[in-house]
């Protein structure tokens, strides 16, 4: 079956694909991504609180990546559990 889009055209078919995702996103999704905006805004909000920059989270002890923190503090990876948890330790927080 041929492409129905050119070969420069595939940000088209990925943007389809992600509208489609979104649109078959269940309720039980939706509820996750807020949970997960509502953790990171959270998150974000104590480190100011705190006065340390992202770069400050990478220092010991409970040590994260810096790359991997902003990653998960502009929403472009999920939280695994062992940094939410040197997160919260780092941050003195509950997270739940």
């Amino acid at each position: 079956m041929p492409h129905l889009f050119g070969k420069h055209d595939s940000s088209v078919v990925v943007f389809v694909r992600h509208m489609c995702h979104i649109l078959s996103m269940t309720k039980h999704d939706k509820e996750y991504e807020k949970f997960r905006r509502e953790l990171i805004e959270r998150i974000k909000a104590r480190r100011k609180e705190l006065a340390l920059t992202q770069e400050d989270m990478e220092e010991e002890p409970y040590s994260i990546n810096v790359r991997t923190y902003q990653r998960i503090e502009n929403g472009e990876t999920d939280i695994i559990l062992k940094h939410l948890y040197f997160i919260s330790k780092k941050l003195g927080m509950d997270v739940l």
